[in-house]
């Protein structure tokens, strides 16, 4: 009769097994309750409560082992591609950056022109408008001429001060050997 028994038990303990490999392998941690798999294995939730939570909790450490190796190879590669993606985005909003740069500019010049047309008392705007460049121009050319000048009287003023230091060295050692 024990042996019998240890049998029935062999045989039960090889059927839970069984279906913890089975849902293992399909990946289906959700299925590995200690109800589903006596449902599977035909004996009594109990009896796979007691003698494999151990191997349950096993089996679902690596489904998620497995589960997670593959989402790190899915990552990477959505990551490369999300980067791309990227990448391909700011050149696109460059691109409509200018764009939009030059359509306010152009509309800027063409609003400007129409206004000019419909008020021809401001069209001395323009002329006043160039002439104040020249105006700069010409300040800015008197500007670097200035520090040009600066820089020369600067450099002068240096030989000026080591041509007196000098002298000065000559005078004094004069006086302390007469």
């Amino acid at each position: 009769m024990t042996g019998a028994k240890r049998a029935i038990n062999a045989e039960k303990y090889e059927r839970v097994r069984a279906v913890i490999a089975q849902i293992k392998d399909q990946g289906r941690d959700r299925d590995l309750k200690a109800t589903v798999i006596a449902r599977r294995a035909d004996v009594h939730r109990s009896f796979v409560s007691n003698h494999f939570a151990a191997e349950i909790t096993h089996a679902k450490a690596e489904i998620q082992s497995r589960f997670m190796t593959g989402l790190a190879g899915q990552t990477a590669l959505s990551a490369a591609s999300l980067r791309v993606e990227l990448e391909t985005a700011k050149h696109q909003a460059r691109a409509g950056q200018q764009e939009i740069r030059a359509l306010k500019d152009r509309l800027a010049r063409t609003l400007g022109e129409e206004i000019a047309a419909e008020h021809p008392e401001h069209g001395v705007a323009a002329a006043t408008v160039s002439s104040l460049r020249a105006e700069i121009e010409q300040l800015t050319d008197t500007q670097n001429e200035l520090r040009r000048q600066l820089r020369d009287t600067e450099e002068e003023l240096q030989a000026a001060r080591r041509v007196n230091r000098t002298l000065i060295r000559e005078r004094n050692a004069g006086t302390s050997d007469a």
